[in-house]
């Protein structure tokens, strides 16, 4: 025996609303961990792990340089003006999720006599 449109059970219909509601959930809880590392992540020059972990990394141009023992936060520049006293403007590969990227850019990279801040 076969169920005509009339006679099929209204199951599927309650269902679509909670999936909905779930898959809203789950995007507004990776938004909001998003939006909470652009607020707390390490600041330029603090240690960090990967772009990711650094302060305003989506919308800031923040990046994560990891330059031999040393890795920490910094951001995108064309001139040395743009950078804090005592870096420079050049040539370097940031680091997102603890990967190289083959990608090299202007980055203010840090002297490496300056003490490196480790919040971490």
């Amino acid at each position: 025996m076969s169920l005509n449109a009339s006679q099929h059970p209204k199951n599927t219909q309650t269902v679509r609303p909670v999936f909905q509601w779930a898959l809203l959930g789950v995007i507004g809880i990776l938004g909001c961990l998003i939006a909470l590392i652009q607020l707390i992540g390490a600041s330029t020059g603090e240690a960090c792990r990967d772009s990711y972990s650094c302060r305003a990394f989506l919308v800031g141009g923040a990046e994560c340089l990891d330059i031999g023992e040393r890795s920490y936060c910094t951001r995108y520049c064309v001139a040395h003006a743009q950078c804090p006293d005592g870096w420079t403007c050049g040539d370097a590969t940031a680091t997102a999720l603890t990967l190289e990227l083959n990608v090299i850019d202007q980055l203010c990279i840090q002297d490496e006599s300056m003490p490196l801040n480790d919040p971490l």
